[in-house]
């Protein structure tokens, strides 16, 4: 299991949940399976290639305690997020990619977002390749919700270019619906008379994914 989170969204947790975790893009690993001997080898191991990969310095959780307090940082991160911009409009993208294509995807991102000049955090279950980014906004920025969804679609683009999916767990049939042609091609074509034929009256989980949508 491979988490990542940025900064801010560490620097969100630390606020929300009054913890002290460093503000530095952060990976957490968590092994299961060895015991004793085995595992602390896997452990050395584990240290060893983060740091050959540059990483600044590596942790471990000792006790189920201590683990828990991880996980709970990581899956409070979204609201912990959401917190620190009270009143505004968020929305969170889920796209997914080759493991070996992830860090360059997420480097591209990461240069988007500044280029666009947008304040959002990169999260991911990068173990499967999938990453999330947060964008906010008052719902009343018209500029800055016209950036966000300039980059989104260049995010979804690169995604495409090097193989990945628009959706790597959810939000297909309603803010993805414009990215299924680029992804799909003419498989969607496919997909929508088949729907057609099983649901000719379009009642089942209407506007979706309808026919006439490019």
């Amino acid at each position: 299991r491979l988490e990542l989170m940025d900064a801010q969204g560490l620097r969100a947790v630390n606020r929300h949940l009054g913890r002290a975790f460093p503000e530095v893009p952060t990976l957490w690993a968590e092994l299961t399976g060895p015991s004793g001997a085995a595992l602390e080898e896997a452990l050395s191991l584990r240290a060893e290639l983060f740091r050959d990969a540059g990483a600044r310095d590596v942790q471990v959780a000792r006790g189920a305690a201590e683990l828990e307090g991880l996980w709970e940082a990581r899956h409070q991160a979204f609201y912990a997020l959401r917190a620190l911009y009270p009143g505004e409009v968020f929305l969170s993208t889920d796209l997914c990619v080759p493991l070996h294509e992830l860090a360059g995807v997420i480097a591209f991102t990461g240069a988007q977002l500044q280029e666009a000049g947008l304040d959002a955090s990169v999260l991911g279950h990068v173990g499967d390749g999938n990453f999330h980014v947060l964008f906010h906004a008052p719902a009343g920025d018209a500029g800055t919700w016209e950036r966000i969804g300039v980059t989104y679609d260049r995010m979804v683009a690169e995604t495409l270019r090097v193989g990945g999916t628009c959706n790597g767990e959810h939000g297909v049939g309603l803010h993805k619906r414009r990215f299924l042609r680029a992804q799909h091609g003419e498989a969607l074509d496919m997909m929508r008379e088949v729907k057609a034929l099983l649901d000719p009256l379009n009642i089942l989980n209407p506007g979706k994914v309808l026919p006439d949508e490019g």
